[in-house]
């Protein structure tokens, strides 16, 4: 075999030194360009007649060598590992999610009242405008995970607006339009319209005494209007007749 020396020294059998000779013999012939042959290492130290000893640190050099071009199929199966490993930890974390028939009823009934609840409670909001707040929600957790709206209100200002009953009618007429503008008005609802109405009907009882009020004030002040005009009527027509008496 040809081998590099690695270390110590070579000796050379019988073989190797006739073979060594028979190659000195052929000269050029022999002599071939590397880039035609383009033999490996070890494909020339399989072909070769050579017997070579070698020293014990070369054989543990080359037993290094060998043993470092071993890693990448190692590497391989330990990459390969950890795709199974990883194919079994998302199948574990699939199957550890799944919902029961029951599980996901239930799930279904958690979206179709979170729509629900969402809507009643925007068309409170919207309708109410400035005297209503935004809406704030109750939530549940589901067996999914996720959270779900079961409740909700919004803050309606029902108050009367002081001294301006007009006023406080405009207003109440829209807190009520904002109480029933759900599809189906729960009875808290219900209760807030009724609330509407009586103050839309007090108002409008002060509306009225307002303006019969106003109107005595007005009757009272046209009979003062007239009774002065009748007096002056008067006084004018006894100046004349007391003018006709002096020329008389």
């Amino acid at each position: 075999m040809v081998d590099f020396i690695m270390s110590g020294s070579v000796v050379h059998s019988i073989e190797a030194q006739k073979y060594a000779q028979e190659q000195s013999s052929l000269g050029s012939l022999s002599s071939v360009s590397t880039a035609d042959t383009q033999e490996s290492p070890t494909t020339a130290r399989s072909t070769s007649d050579f017997t070579v000893n070698i020293s014990e640190e070369a054989k543990n050099l080359l037993n290094e060598e060998q043993t470092t071009e071993q890693p990448p199929s190692d590497v391989d199966q330990d990459s390969s590992d950890r795709e199974e490993q990883s194919g079994t930890v998302s199948d574990n974390d699939t199957s550890s999610i799944a919902l029961t028939e029951e599980e996901q009823e239930e799930v279904d009934e958690l979206e179709s009242r979170d729509e629900e609840v969402r809507t009643h409670e925007q068309a409170h909001a919207a309708a109410g405008g400035q005297y209503a707040g935004s809406p704030s929600y109750s939530y549940e957790q589901g067996p999914d995970g996720k959270r779900y709206i079961t409740d909700g209100e919004v803050q309606i200002d029902v108050s009367p607006i002081s001294g301006d009953p007009q006023a406080t009618i405009e207003k109440m007429k829209q807190v009520y339009r904002a109480a029933l503008a759900p599809a189906e008005p729960s009875s808290a609802d219900r209760a807030v319209a009724r609330e509407a109405q009586a103050a839309i009907a007090e108002a409008t009882s002060e509306l009225a005494s307002q303006v019969s009020s106003a109107s005595d004030t007005n009757e009272s002040l046209s009979a003062s209007n007239q009774s002065s005009s009748s007096v002056l009527t008067s006084n004018r027509e006894q100046l004349v007749q007391q003018q006709i008496n002096l020329y008389a």
